[in-house]
């Protein structure tokens, strides 16, 4: 890859940020990182029409928050990069950067709203989850109920039920029960209980010989290929691209939900744990123990559990307070 070209040729003082990034000790991918992450500010600097270096408090605030940061590491880890730029513009070049070096200094993760991120991105109930999904169908032209995403259907189902996404793949089509609301989850060894209406909708796709695919001006039967795995297409026997196929989603033209595997994962998890709170007490902060319980994770350090934390509590004050 040419480095030289990932940065857009339209960015405000293209030739420092390139010296910038490139002339650091990053091996290619980091390179490439930081270059996409420069193309990503270049977006507001054209909005703000100034540069980096002319931007205030006001516009780091914007710019931070419309970046969806959910986590103090991300936040952290943006903010330096910006910080480190204009320290090197400094000390390297001689510019005066010391307004906007004071205004980012003073900017903290705690100053940024994520009520855009929850909007766009989290679901607050499993019946919001199928509407924006009919809702996606239909502005691209599909009935609801189109065989066509089949897969992506279930694939987002079991995601807010809480099936991790290197789990939801390895399911086979003998770990979904015949006379039971279950499906066997085989790295976790545990069981899912699903409500009784979609496990019955999933039986059917599981011994589904054929699917629907656009075609020929109209809609086409293909076979699925022989599996014996529960997520496959009339391409694959087995699903590798969750992310892929979650994404076709988002092609939908207008306002809507955003998809992404994750955030519908997290979504239904803390769903979940609203609802234990409404019937046993509101979860408490230092109960760590009861909170790896009800979000399915271990936390090594307090950090990423408070983070988590702190992650609830917002979805919990967007959606249900």
């Amino acid at each position: 890859m040419n480095l030289q070209d990932v940065l857009r040729p339209e960015l405000s003082n293209r030739s420092l940020k390139e010296e910038y990034v490139l002339g650091g000790t990053h091996d290619e991918r980091s390179a490439v990182q930081l270059l996409n992450r420069w193309n990503r500010i270049g977006n507001f600097e054209r909005e703000y029409e100034r540069d980096i270096t002319e931007f205030n408090e006001e516009n780091f605030i914007d710019m931070f928050t419309r970046l969806n940061y959910m986590t103090r590491l991300g936040f952290n880890a943006f903010k330096w990069s910006v910080t480190s730029y204009l320290r090197w513009l400094n000390q390297q070049k001689g510019w005066n950067t010391e307004a906007p070096l004071r205004a980012l200094q003073g900017i903290t993760f705690q100053q940024l709203s994520r009520d855009a991120v929850y909007q766009e991105k989290y679901f607050g109930s499993f019946s919001e989850l199928r509407d924006q999904f009919r809702r996606s169908l239909v502005a691209q032209g599909y009935e609801e109920r189109s065989r066509t995403w089949d897969t992506t259907r279930f694939l987002v189902a079991l995601a807010w039920f809480g099936v991790k996404r290197e789990e939801v793949t390895e399911i086979r089509k003998s770990d979904v029960s015949d006379d039971r609301n279950e499906i066997y989850l085989p790295i976790s060894k545990r069981i899912l209980v699903l409500p009784a209406e979609l496990i019955a909708r999933i039986r059917l796709y599981r011994d589904a010989d054929t699917v629907e695919r656009p075609g020929n001006g109209g809609v086409m039967t293909v076979h699925y290929k022989d599996s014996p795995y529960l997520f496959r297409t009339f391409k694959s026997p087995k699903v590798t691209e969750v992310l892929g196929l979650i994404k076709n989603l988002n092609r939908s033209p207008g306002p809507g939900k955003r998809f992404s595997y994750n955030r519908i994962y997290w979504s239904g998890i803390f769903c979940r744990a609203y609802a234990y709170e409404q019937t046993n007490g509101r979860l408490q902060a230092g109960d760590r123990a009861l909170a790896e319980e009800l979000f399915g994770e271990h936390y090594n350090h307090p950090t990423a559990y408070h983070a988590r934390f702190n992650e609830y509590q917002n979805f919990k004050r967007y959606f249900y307070e």
